[in-house]
C-alpha cells in the first residue's frame, strides 16, 4: 500500500483571503484533505519547508500543532500498512478523522439531549432519554464510542433489550 501525508497549504481563500492549512493523504494518485482548522496567508507560509514562518504570530506553536498532526495521520497510516490493509484514500481520512474526533457516544447524546430541551421537544426528549438510558446499562460504561458499535455490538443490544424490558 503506497500513500503518504504532507502538510500543505490550500489555495483556496475565506473571506478574510487567508489560506486553509491542510494534510494531504495520497493514496494511488488520489488525493484527500484533512483540515488543521487554521488559516494562514501566502506570505506567512513557507512552501519549501512546509511551516508557518516566524513572521506569523504564533508561529512555534502552529508548527508544533501541524507536526503532531502529521505524525497521528503517518501513524494510522503506518498501523494500516502493518496489518495490511488495502482501503482508499478517502477511507484514510475517515479513520484519521474518527480517530482524532474523540467524542464518545454519550457525550453525543448528551448535546443531543440539550439541544431537544433548547428546542422545547420534551416529549421527544423523555423518549430519548429512555434509549440513551437503556444503551448505558447495557454498555456498563460512559465511554462508548462510535468505532464499538458494530454489528455484534448491535445484536448483543437487542438480545438485551429482548431479556431485559420486554414484557409478555
Amino acid at each position: 500500500m503506497s500513500s503518504n501525508a504532507i502538510i500543505t497549504l490550500r489555495k483556496k481563500p475565506n473571506k478574510l483571503g487567508l489560506f486553509p492549512l491542510a494534510i494531504r493523504v495520497t493514496k494511488n494518485r488520489k488525493s484527500n484533505y484533512i483540515y488543521i482548522g487554521h488559516y494562514v496567508s501566502l506570505k506567512d507560509w513557507d512552501e519549501k519547508k512546509k511551516m508557518v514562518r516566524k513572521s506569523y504570530q504564533n508561529a512555534d506553536y502552529l508548527n508544533n500543532l501541524l507536526a503532531s498532526k502529521l505524525s497521528e495521520t503517518l501513524k494510522v497510516l503506518l498501523e494500516l500498512q502493518t496489518n495490511n490493509t488495502d482501503i482508499t484514500s478517502k477511507q484514510i481520512k475517515n479513520e484519521i478523522s474518527f480517530k482524532n474526533n474523540g467524542k464518545s457516544f454519550f457525550e453525543v447524546a448528551d448535546m443531543h439531549m440539550k439541544e431537544l430541551v433548547a428546542n422545547n421537544k420534551f416529549s421527544r426528549l423523555s423518549v430519548d432519554k429512555a434509549y440513551i438510558d437503556h444503551l448505558l446499562k447495557f454498555s456498563q460504561s460512559g465511554q462508548l464510542s462510535f468505532q464499538d458499535i458494530n454489528e455484534t455490538f448491535l445484536k448483543g443490544y437487542k438480545a438485551h433489550l429482548i431479556n431485559n424490558y420486554v414484557i409478555i
